[in-house]
């Protein structure tokens, strides 16, 4: 909107500086939130104590390699009290002509990741599909949404959860 209104109107328009003035401090305490909401983000800790905890650490810290191959992976957490289970009927393809009962166990994850000089929190969702036969799948997931994090609030989660 600013940039159309220079096209139209001259520099020195009180209107279009206000506009941008308006822009500017916008601008300012967006960079003041970004920074107090980074200084407030914390990881979660574990919630979940299942004999597969292992396994979905790994998996975790594998989606975020292969999303963020430079990222070197500091901690990760499963912090889903258990696994949640969803039944659904669907369609396998476009044409609907196809129905299948699909039933989905998903649990969520955070991974700390340090790429370049940026520390992230990365969420993600691990699901695994249930065959014919009842067994699970394999997990697959993907990262939901990422946070930059403070290096020191990571350092102070394995801290705490050490103490546990």
């Amino acid at each position: 909107m600013i940039a159309k209104a220079e096209q139209g109107l001259p520099s020195e328009d009180p209107k279009l500086a206000s506009l941008k003035s308006k822009r500017e401090q916008l601008a300012r305490k967006d960079a003041e939130h970004r920074q107090i909401h980074t200084q407030r983000t914390f990881m979660r800790p574990n919630g979940y104590r299942g004999p597969d905890l292992e396994t979905l650490r790994t998996k975790a810290a594998a989606i975020v390699s292969e999303a963020k191959p430079d990222a070197e992976i500091f901690r990760t957490t499963a912090y889903s009290g258990d696994w949640q289970e969803r039944s659904v009927l669907e369609h396998t393809d476009a044409t609907r002509t196809a129905v299948r009962h699909r039933v989905t166990r998903s649990i969520n994850a955070q991974v700390a990741a340090k790429g370049g000089a940026k520390m992230s929190l990365h969420t993600l969702h691990i699901a695994k599909d249930r065959r014919s036969d009842g067994s699970g799948g394999e997990l697959h997931g993907h990262i939901m949404y990422s946070d930059p994090i403070p290096f020191g609030t990571v350092i102070a989660c394995d801290a705490a959860a050490a103490r546990r």
